[in-house]
């Protein structure tokens, strides 16, 4: 699942993410993507902005961790803001830079997916 509040990265990451043969969700809005993650299937991993207009990353974060059906639910932040690298890895998350190389969303992607199915 894509969580970005901008249309050509849910774009982006979807093509990108679909040739190498993963389904993806891109929700248009946070709203969206928390009635989304109420039902079953949950995707292996979110891949989530930290700055939209309706909520921030980390408000969504703390919203999904108190849904007990989506409390261990990976998330790799994706964001541009650097500053905010030290405290995703703090809090055991991931950090992808924008712009996201390919390679480097794949790779994450995988990885999560992989353990997600283990």
């Amino acid at each position: 699942m894509v969580v970005d509040d901008h249309p050509d990265t849910r774009e982006v990451f979807d093509v990108v993410l679909n040739l190498r043969g993963f389904e993806v969700t891109a929700p248009a809005t946070v709203a969206l993507a928390f009635a989304e993650l109420q039902h079953e299937p949950r995707p292996c991993v979110v891949l989530l902005d930290l700055h939209m207009p309706e909520i921030d990353g980390w408000t969504f974060i703390d919203c999904l961790r108190g849904e007990p059906e989506c409390a261990e639910l990976p998330l790799v932040i994706v964001s541009g803001d650097l500053a905010q690298r030290m405290r995703a890895e703090e809090r055991g998350f991931d950090f992808l830079p924008k712009p996201v190389a390919p390679d480097e969303l794949v790779a994450a992607v995988e990885r999560h997916c992989r353990r997600h199915r283990a």
